[in-house]
């Protein structure tokens, strides 16, 4: 029998963890939805009943992201309490399986089942909003080949490893600590990019914005200069996607009893 994965075990693992856990996940389904609900039905009433299709794409990468970090960051919290982590630890599965269980559940199903419940809120929303409408509200409508859809896939990607590479890595707060971990590293590049930034352009006001551009004085204010290599930009977010899921990895199985 192969040590790192082996199929019947795997689904056994996977049935064991949706019986142990659908009742606390379909809780947090439900929270989740009422605050969609609210949330997105406000805003429609507060603007008599529009509800353009950039402020669903707002709401949907918002709480895409928030939810999705939180959730990624308790899929692991038995490691944290000694007395869950040590049935947890000492299930005879392999590591791989039991961090295959938790990307698959945090990452594609949270991902599925997000997007199909987002839209149906969002279907009641703009349903409710057209009856106060003239004009009437059209659904967004995302490309799969078009920027703000790479942008959001890719911040909700990275910040899915971040937060569970933190869920493993830390003990207590999982979330709270991988925020703080996440904006510092950010800050830090921030702080890189500027020096690098003023050298090339040779302008002490210049101002680097990382993985976006920079911002150059123009007379008038500050122009944004984009980075017309999406691609490399995005070739380094995904290899740094990749190096913190592996991480999370040898992380888990580092972990002991």
């Amino acid at each position: 029998m192969n040590n790192t994965f082996n199929i019947q075990r795997f689904s056994r693992l996977l049935n064991k963890q949706t019986k142990d856990n659908y009742a606390s996940y379909l809780m947090s389904l439900v929270v989740l939805i009422g605050i969609l609900v609210i949330t997105m039905g406000i805003t429609c009433l507060l603007d008599k009943g529009r509800f353009d299709s950039g402020t669903q794409v707002g709401f949907y990468a918002t709480f895409l992201i928030l939810a999705g970090s939180i959730f990624t960051s308790m899929v692991f919290s038995d490691l944290g309490d000694k007395k869950k982590a040590i049935p947890a630890l000492t299930l005879p599965v392999s590591h791989f399986e039991k961090f295959l269980v938790g990307w698959l559940y945090s990452f594609i199903i949270f991902f599925l089942v997000f997007t199909l419940s987002f839209a149906v809120v969002n279907f009641l929303v703009i349903t409710v909003g057209n009856n106060y409408q003239i004009v009437q509200n059209e659904f967004m409508k995302p490309k799969l080949d078009s920027t703000p859809t790479y942008a959001i896939l890719m911040a909700f990607c990275l910040l899915h490893a971040v937060a569970l590479f933190g869920a493993i890595y830390f003990a207590r707060l999982h979330f709270i600590k991988s925020s703080f971990a996440f904006f510092i590293s950010l800050f830090l590049i921030w702080m890189a990019d500027q020096p690098i930034a003023r050298v090339v352009f040779g302008d002490a006001k210049v101002w680097a914005v990382p993985f976006v551009g920079v911002l150059v004085p123009d007379g008038r204010g500050n122009s944004l200069i984009r980075f017309d290599q999406n691609a490399l930009v995005y070739s380094v977010i995904i290899a740094v996607i990749i190096l913190l899921w592996t991480a999370a990895y040898f992380k888990l199985k580092e972990k002991q009893v």
